[in-house]
């Protein structure tokens, strides 16, 4: 039919559905092997999904051997995770990178990395109470985080910014599992 445009927009449509079925796959509850974290993550995905951002996966961590609660690291990546899609979604590029992995210096270290437009963030202010620079202001998640990361002074939490990504860092220390 001619129709280049048509084709191009398949195939990255097609491209955009393969590159979420991969994903996919890797978050499942053999791979991430706690409860609370796998549940989180897939429900996360499935709004990262619906909202058509592109989303990478990568996690070669034992979550189980984390020395933080299950059940705070949940809370973690849930408001984290709902920062970032909410800035991926008005972004042009909508992009959204979870990586996990284990540090040879025995933490574990999950970064989280997405597109966003408030360049002008403020880095010093977004972990205190009642600061936000979205339209619908609360003002209490980064700020539920850092109290979180208080109660476990090893853990660390280092935030970033580019002229593309929000980069939030969590380094969490690894039990001594031997």
């Amino acid at each position: 039919l001619n129709d280049m445009d048509g084709l191009k927009s398949f195939y990255s449509r097609l491209n955009f559905d393969m590159h979420s079925t991969n994903n996919i796959q890797l978050i499942n509850p053999i791979s991430i092997n706690e409860p609370s974290i796998y549940n989180i993550l897939s429900s996360k995905h499935k709004n990262i999904v619906k909202n058509n951002i592109n989303f990478d996966f990568y996690s070669a961590v034992n979550y189980k051997s984390l020395s933080v609660p299950s059940y705070e690291l949940s809370k973690i990546l849930g408001i984290l995770l709902d920062n970032a899609i909410d800035a991926a979604l008005l972004s042009e590029e909508k992009e959204i990178t979870l990586a996990c992995k284990n540090l040879k210096n025995g933490f574990c270290q999950i970064t989280l990395k997405n597109s966003y437009i408030n360049k002008d963030v403020n880095l010093q202010k977004i972990y205190e109470k009642g600061y936000s620079s979205k339209k619908v202001k609360s003002g209490l998640g980064l700020w539920e985080v850092s109290k979180i990361i208080e109660k476990f002074p090893s853990m660390m939490l280092s935030t970033e910014k580019n002229n593309e990504y929000f980069i939030q860092i969590l380094q969490i220390p690894v039990k001594d599992v031997s």
